[in-house]
């Protein structure tokens, strides 16, 4: 019970208010009464829920690595892409920042991967599906873990322009030259198809 009645030495009753939430230290405080033992009880219980009162151990209670499993357990298996994103996890799973403090890693250390894999020749695109990746678990932990400590530092990296989307069309050219070939070979299902695509 997050309230306890206790008998003090000089044999006055006074009510003790315990507040137990995962992943935050444990407090208590003592009242001459039930009723402000409470109102202290869910004040601080409030707190904890919205993330206004947070112990900053949190950044280093749990490692990055930590934080994607457990992401990956919950949220991964619930997507339409859930196998594209298992890949990603596996990525990120295997670089050594994984192993660091999940509230530790500063956005220039993202920066340094960003810069690492473009210059390996890994397209835009690729850099920022992983960082989205990495952006949903940290917020997956701020979150659904209630570990406000842990600040996402994704929202401060300079994230790569993606490729221009491609603008080329079709030529009235090329689609005489495609149906023309539909015709010569007689294929009259793929070309009524390929007119209707137009």
């Amino acid at each position: 019970m997050p309230i306890s009645k206790r008998k003090l030495k000089n044999g006055a009753m006074a009510y003790q208010a315990t507040e137990r939430t995962p992943l935050f230290p444990t407090v208590s405080k003592t009242f001459g009464n039930k009723k402000e033992a409470r109102e202290w009880f869910a004040a601080i219980h409030g707190q904890r829920r919205r993330g206004l009162n947070y112990d900053p151990r949190q950044n280093s209670s749990m490692t990055l690595g930590e934080g994607i499993q457990k992401y990956a357990a919950v949220r991964t298996p619930k997507k339409n892409g859930a196998r594209q994103e298992l890949s990603l996890a596996k990525r990120w799973l295997s670089h050594p920042l994984a192993a660091r403090p999940i509230g530790e890693i500063l956005p220039f250390e993202f920066d340094e991967h960003v810069t690492a894999r473009l210059a390996g020749g890994i397209s835009a695109s690729t850099v920022l599906k992983e960082l989205s990746f990495l952006s949903q678990v940290y917020n997956f932990v701020r979150r659904k873990l209630r570990m406000f400590a842990v600040i996402n530092p994704i929202t401060d990296v300079d994230k790569p322009c993606a490729a221009s989307p491609r603008t080329r069309r079709l030529t009235k050219d090329e689609e005489a030259k495609l149906l023309e070939f539909f015709e010569e070979y007689g294929n009259r299902y793929l070309a009524a198809a390929f007119v209707f695509a137009i």
